[in-house]
C-alpha cells in the first residue's frame, strides 16, 4: 500500500566510479550510485528495499539488479530493522552507455518496507539526479624548454628539449605531438614525435632533434605551439580521443664572444718596406673556447698607409672546418699594397660560428 505521507527524506545522492573517483563518464562500468535517505517515521520498520528505474542509457552492472537493501552509510552492513531518525544508504552497481551525452539524468527510486506497528507493507517513490560528467580535458604544461647544445643564431642540428607535465585528471595513453616554430627563424619549422603513458601529475622529457636556428634570427624569446592529439583514459579506465594546444616560449641567446688567442703575426716576406706591392701577412690563432668553431670569418681592415690590391681597405677571409679548444689555425691576409710614407698596420675582427 502506498503510505499516505512519505517516511523517507532524501539526504543526497552521489557516485563512485570503479577506481574510487567521484565522477562517472560515458562508458564507465561497475560504478556505484549511492542514495542516502533519513527515515523520519515514528515506528520501527524492516525489510526496506529500494528499487531504481534508470534511464535507458544506464543499466545494472553484470551480476547486479536494480534493487538494494538498506545499508549503513559506509556500506558494510545491512539494516534488518530501521529505527526512526536513522540515515540509510541505497547502493546500486551501474554501467553507463558509451553513447550517452554528459549531463544530469533522473532516476526514479521506489522504496518498499514493512511497518512492524501495524504489520502492513508500504511503498513510496522519489526521484534523484544522476550526474554523468564530461571526459576530463587534456591539461599539459611545458615546465621547461631549452636547447642542447645552447641555441644561438646560426646554430645547426640542435635538439629542443621539453619537460612536459600532466596537470589534468586523465592519462595520455598515446599521442602525437606536432611542434610548430616560427618558420622565418627555424628550420624545419614543424616537427612530430610521439608520447605514451603520461599519468596525472607525472612529467616526461620529449626531444625534437636536428633543428637549425637561421643565421638571420635575432636573439630573443619566440612563441612555440605544441599540438597534442591522442587517446586519453579516465581514472576508471574509459578511453576517449582528446586533443589540446600548448603555447610556450623558447629563447635564442646572443652568441658568446669567441675565446681565441693570437699566437703570432707578421709578414710572409723577409722584409716589407714603403711602397711594397702585394705584401702578404699572416695571423696565427689558438682556440681557447670550450665549443667547436665550424667556420671562422675574419673581417680585416687596413687602418692606415695601405690598401688591398683591389683598392679597398677591408677584406674578409673565411676558414671552414671544426676547431676545438687547443687547435691552432692561421689566417692569410690578402695581398696589401703598402704606401710610401708610413708603416701599415692591420687590425682584425674575428667572428666564430
Amino acid at each position: 500500500h502506498a503510505h499516505p505521507s512519505t517516511v523517507f527524506e532524501i539526504v543526497g545522492s552521489y557516485v563512485k566510479n570503479s577506481a574510487g573517483g567521484s565522477e562517472i563518464y560515458p562508458g564507465s562500468r561497475n560504478a556505484l550510485f549511492i542514495v542516502e535517505a533519513r527515515y523520519i517515521g515514528s515506528s520501527i520498520i524492516r525489510s526496506v528495499q529500494p528499487c531504481a528505474e534508470f534511464p535507458p542509457v544506464v543499466s545494472p552492472s553484470r551480476g547486479y539488479v536494480a534493487c538494494s537493501p538498506a545499508y549503513t552509510l559506509n556500506g558494510t552492513d545491512v539494516y534488518q530493522n530501521v529505527d526512526p531518525g536513522t540515515v540509510v544508504s541505497f547502493r546500486f552497481r551501474i554501467d553507463i552507455d558509451r553513447s550517452v551525452s554528459p549531463g544530469s539524468y533522473t532516476v526514479k527510486i521506489t522504496v518498499s518496507y514493512f511497518n512492524t506497528s501495524n504489520s502492513r507493507w508500504y511503498y513510496e517513490t522519489h526521484t534523484v539526479p544522476l550526474e554523468v560528467s564530461r571526459y576530463p580535458p587534456l591539461e599539459l604544461f611545458v615546465a621547461d624548454a631549452y636547447w642542447s647544445p645552447a641555441g644561438y643564431p646560426g646554430g645547426q642540428r640542435l635538439t629542443l628539449v621539453l619537460e612536459i607535465e600532466n596537470h589534468g585528471d586523465s592519462t595520455l595513453q598515446e599521442g602525437t605531438l606536432l611542434l610548430t616554430l616560427p618558420e622565418d627563424s627555424f628550420y624545419p619549422s614543424t616537427l612530430r614525435t610521439t608520447i605514451t603513458g603520461l599519468r596525472p601529475r607525472d612529467r616526461v622529457t620529449i626531444t625534437f632533434n636536428n633543428i637549425d636556428i637561421l643565421s638571420r634570427t635575432e636573439p630573443g624569446s619566440y612563441t612555440v605551439l605544441l599540438e597534442v592529439r591522442g587517446t586519453a583514459a579516465t581514472d576508471d579506465g574509459v578511453t576517449y580521443t582528446a586533443e589540446t594546444v600548448v603555447s610556450f616560449k623558447i629563447k635564442v641567446e646572443s652568441p658568446p664572444r669567441p675565446l681565441i688567442e693570437v699566437l703570432d703575426y707578421g709578414w710572409r716576406s723577409a722584409a716589407v718596406g714603403y711602397d711594397h706591392r702585394e705584401s702578404r701577412a699572416y695571423i696565427v690563432f689558438q682556440s681557447r673556447d670550450p665549443g667547436t668553431f665550424r667556420s671562422i670569418v675574419a673581417h680585416i681592415t687596413v687602418k692606415r698607409c695601405g690598401k688591398f690590391i683591389n683598392g679597398s681597405i677591408s677584406s674578409i677571409v673565411t676558414l671552414t672546418g671544426a676547431y676545438v679548444a687547443g687547435d691552432v689555425f692561421a689566417i692569410d691576409v690578402p695581398p696589401i699594397n703598402v704606401c710610401l710614407l708610413y708603416t701599415s698596420d692591420a687590425a682584425d675582427e674575428l667572428d666564430g660560428v
